[in-house]
């Protein structure tokens, strides 16, 4: 065996020991550590699988049996079909309960603008009715009664005095 086949062995075992660390969502590489930190999963691709192994961009192309790896492991397995169909059944059952919330808070917002409404009539018309109250009070008594409740309350309410 030659020593270019040595070194390109020696390389194949890098990018095995680099897969099976990715797969495993355990990386010595730091920038692949802060991803799992940050909660984010590793994708096993060529790319990441050169830079776990510490070698350079483009090294896998020279590395078939690597590169047929990855796609083995990104490949979806055949015995999957009845997760497959249980994960679009469960997303399917999603779908319909967004739909149902969707209406609802529709339904909701809609049940908040009436009542958004309904508040300002009923102001409109206290405010009418006050005001109504305060016409029937003589001007001697309105006067009194502002005095007092600037007086007693000590309230940030600077009293206005026609002058």
């Amino acid at each position: 065996m030659s020593l270019r086949d040595v070194k390109k062995e020696r390389t194949a075992e890098n990018f095995r020991a680099a897969i099976k660390r990715i797969v495993n969502q355990q990386p010595v590489n730091k920038i692949f550590q802060q991803k799992l930190k940050e909660g984010k999963a590793l994708k096993l691709n060529p790319t990441n699988v050169e830079k776990e192994a510490g070698l350079s961009y483009g090294s896998t192309k020279n590395h078939p049996d690597i590169l047929r790896e990855i796609d083995e492991h990104n490949k979806p397995k055949a015995d999957n079909k009845e997760s497959t169909s249980k994960e679009k059944a469960t997303t399917a059952e999603l779908r319909k309960e967004i739909k149902e919330l969707k209406k609802k808070l529709q339904e909701k917002t809609n049940d908040y603008d009436t009542l958004e409404d309904v508040n300002k009539k009923l102001h409109e018309y206290c405010r009418g009715m006050i005001s109504a109250l305060f016409e029937k009070i003589p001007q001697e008594q309105r006067e009194g009664l502002f005095k007092e409740h600037i007086n007693t309350d000590g309230d940030n309410v600077v009293p206005f005095h026609k002058g």
